[in-house]
Formats: structure tokens, sequence, C-alpha cells
């Protein structure tokens, strides 16, 4: 209108400083909408595994990096629990475990014994009499096999070409004996009982000894 002199300039400049504000409007809601469709192509969650999901998070609950959003119970749940290395030995696969925590009491099996260990703990894989929802934080209880023996210091204890062995004293006289170790108690071994009720057993500096050797019982 204005190039057909039918319209004021004042008009036109004004008309093309609106077409200017629509552009930039529309660079922003397309702008805006290209960042909503990432968030919803983004936005699916997906489990990795198949089963129910439990105590899930609230609608629009704020959520952090690692925020847990639900708990899925499943038919396929394993169990990692961590042991002290010292028991290392004792464990086996088809041990028993009790397995406590806030969702239920329940016991399970020593499916797997992981080569590896961190902070000097073994990893075990235990899997659960019962089903049990994903993350959830356990105490467990390994139940060991019952066995006895005579619990001795370890200052009785000698190693004859790697055999553990004590000294029995007998009128007077150091007698080696290999003994059999039922279970490392840090401080203490449990042994096999096999001697003799009256068997007297040289306690401490056993090191110092050697067999045959006269000693004084004090």
């Amino acid at each position: 209108m204005y190039t057909m002199g039918v319209g004021s300039k004042n008009n036109y400049l004004n008309e093309k400083i609106l077409l200017e504000q629509l552009k930039e409007n529309y660079q922003t809601i397309e702008n805006e909408y290209t960042t909503l469709l990432l968030e919803e192509q983004n936005s699916n969650i997906y489990a990795p595994q198949d089963g129910y999901i439990m105590n899930l998070l609230s609608k629009n609950a704020y959520v952090n990096y690692q925020t847990q959003l639900a708990t899925i119970l499943t038919k396929k749940t394993s169990v990692k629990i961590f042991l002290d290395l010292s028991y290392a030995k004792s464990i086996a696969k088809g041990m028993q475990i009790e397995l406590n925590s806030s969702y239920t009491h329940t016991k399970g099996v020593v499916s797997d014994i992981l080569n590896k260990s961190s902070n000097n703990l073994l990893e075990v894989i235990v899997k659960p009499n019962e089903q049990m929802p994903l993350n959830l934080h356990v105490n467990a209880k390994v139940i060991l096999k019952k066995v006895t023996g005579l619990q001795l210091p370890k200052s009785s204890i000698v190693l004859v070409n790697n055999h553990p062995a004590i000294y029995i004293i007998k009128n007077n006289i150091a007698h080696l004996l290999f003994v059999e170790i039922q279970k490392d108690m840090i401080q203490n071994v449990l042994i096999k009982n096999d001697l003799a009720k009256d068997a007297l057993i040289a306690y401490r500096n056993a090191y110092l000894l050697h067999d045959g050797l006269k000693v004084m019982i004090k």
C-alpha cells in the first residue's frame, strides 16, 4: 500500500517492526517446542527387568540425579552381599543365607561367588526364596556349618612346612603334633579336638620350641 501511494510511511514502518517481532516470537516458540519434544523423548524410563511397580514416586515430585522413582518386584531378583575375606574359605555355593530388610525376612542360597573383592570384602550372589524389590538394602546372615573343636590362641600355633602344629608337653618334653584347623577366628583358631583330655599345650611362645626340647612348666 505504501509503494502504491495509498499508505503512509509510518504505517509501513510500524507493520515492518511488527512483522519482525512476530518472526522472533515464532522462532522462540519453535525452539521451545523442539526442547519439549526432546524432553518427551528422553523422559521414557525403562526398567532393567520385568516385574510389578511398587512405591511409585508421586506425580510432579521433584527428582534429582539418582533419585529412586519406584521399586520393582521381580521373580528374577538376585541379592549381592559383601562378606569379610576371612570367611572366604567357609563360603560355598548352595549355602543358606538369611536376608532381613524393611520389606521382608526370608532366606536364600548362595548362587555364585565372585572372584573379586571391594574394600577387602568378598562379593557373593544370593538367590532369595521370595521375590524382593530391586535396589533394596538388606542385612545378611550367613548360616555356616556347625563345627566343634578346641579353641586355642594363635600364639600356640606353629607352621612346619606350611602345616599347622602345636606342642604337647609331656614329662617336661615338648612334642610336636600336627593339627587340623577348623576355623580361623582372627585372634584364635578352632582345631579338631582329638587330643587326650589331660594334654598340656604350650599356649605362648610356641615358636621358641622344637620337638624333643626339655621345658619347665610354671
